[in-house]
């Protein structure tokens, strides 16, 4: 599934936290994950060397990274930011006029029958920064609204 750069394809791109927050509330465990950076230029570059088999083990991003959020964002951007930088990539961006894609192969292994449930990425609670950004509209809305009946009112 495209889970970073790969703007429109589809209607969605899956981030990895959707997987371990599926698997947590589903009862099933990532049986093998794969996050395949720069995909598209990674492909052309097995294609053009006639390379059958592909090290997936080099790739830099882990199924262990996954493990802490802030880690494994700071790790996917930094090696975006060199994907983006790298010669390999221009050149093939301009051969090919792709971009760069990073994408995440998950196989799930199901562990008990149960009923499914919507993952959510923050459990019942909010997080607090989106709160605090709830709260700012909030107020806002009731300083526009006195406004307002002030107006209408001629005070």
């Amino acid at each position: 599934m495209p889970s970073f750069g790969d703007i429109d394809h589809g209607f969605y791109n899956i981030h990895p936290v959707f997987y371990r927050k599926f698997c947590e509330a589903n009862a099933y465990q990532i049986a093998d994950f794969q996050f395949v950076d720069n995909f598209a230029n990674r492909n052309w570059y097995c294609q053009e060397q006639l390379k059958e088999e592909f090290n997936f083990d080099s790739l830099p991003i882990k199924l262990a990274d996954m493990g802490d959020y802030r880690t494994l964002r700071k790790k996917v951007y930094e090696n975006y930011i060199r994907n983006s930088a790298s010669i390999e990539t221009k050149l093939y961006q301009e051969k090919h006029g792709n971009t760069i894609e990073d994408y995440c192969f998950v196989a799930l292994k199901k562990l008990k029958d149960a009923p499914f449930i919507v993952p959510t990425q923050y459990g019942d609670r909010i997080p607090s920064k989106w709160e605090n950004m709830r709260q700012l509209v909030l107020q806002r809305a009731r300083s526009a609204k006195r406004e307002v009946r002030q107006l209408l009112l001629g005070r």
